[in-house]
């Protein structure tokens, strides 16, 4: 992986014309950093990440962490692009019911450790979730974790 100038990386025409929710992409790399690089060719070319790499430009980033492949033809390019949007795969609602309520038995935790206090509607903030959602993923994990077929279906 290398670091480059972001403004060296040529944006071509894309698989994707809707960049869609970047204030949210953002405020993600601006609190965790750039989880996964973009993808650029030999010539600077923006392979894959264009929202990644629109995000650190909102951000005001000047150098961002890239994959580089040497010799890529057209058709590899367009393929590696489609490839990388079509299977990213959602958590299934299961395991996101799960992961929220992890987050925010830890995240209590750590505040409870601390004299503070974290609720649903912390979580809600943390996770961009309203806090009847964060509740309610919370009761459906528990459910799960308690082995209800019903819920689990």
């Amino acid at each position: 992986m290398n670091l480059i100038d972001i403004t060296s990386i040529i944006v071509g025409p894309r698989q994707r014309t809707d960049y869609h929710d970047l204030d949210r992409l953002a405020e993600s790399i601006q609190r965790y950093g750039l989880i996964q690089p973009v993808v650029i060719d030999r010539d600077h070319n923006l392979i894959a990440g264009g929202r990644r790499l629109a995000a650190c430009k909102q951000l005001g980033m000047t150098h961002i962490p890239c994959h580089c492949y040497d010799e890529l033809n057209e058709v590899d390019r367009a393929e590696m692009e489609l490839e990388e949007n079509v299977r990213r795969e959602a958590l299934p609602w299961q395991d996101r019911c799960r992961a929220i309520a992890s987050i925010h038995a830890l995240r209590s935790k750590d505040a409870a450790l601390a004299s503070k206090e974290w609720g649903y509607a912390e979580t809600g903030e943390l996770l961009d979730m309203r806090k009847g959602n964060v509740w309610y993923a919370i009761r459906v994990a528990e459910m799960l974790n308690a082995g209800d077929e019903a819920i689990a279906k």
